[in-house]
């Protein structure tokens, strides 16, 4: 950017583009977020519609948090079902790794 002795800022073409770019980049998440929202509303207002709304799902969150299903919270779901994810996980890795343990000593084994 050059300043003249008016203090007028002159900016390049390229200048102009960029800070165009960079304020599109910053509305267009929050558009999206919001046209998502919408549309959600929409869905769970249409007639015969079985779609929850956003206030649904809201005072559910609040109702699970206030009486835990079997004495755990929706965290506390959230993690028994990483923990299962997780062991999973370590069951499908464990017959993989013996057979790149035993390969590794051997040069011409790739």
């Amino acid at each position: 950017m050059k300043q003249s002795s008016t203090s007028v800022v002159v900016m390049s073409d390229a200048e102009r583009r960029e800070r165009l770019r960079n304020r599109i980049y910053a509305v267009f998440p929050v558009v999206s977020v919001l046209l998502l929202i919408l549309l959600w509303f929409l869905a769970a207002g249409a007639e015969n519609s079985t779609f929850p709304s956003p206030v649904d799902i809201w005072n559910r969150f609040l109702l699970l948090m206030e009486k835990p299903i079997k004495q755990l919270n929706l965290f506390g779901h959230i993690w028994a079902s990483l923990l299962r994810v997780f062991i999973a996980l370590a069951f499908a890795w464990l017959p993989s790794l013996p057979p790149f343990a035993l390969c590794r000593p051997w040069p011409g084994c790739h």
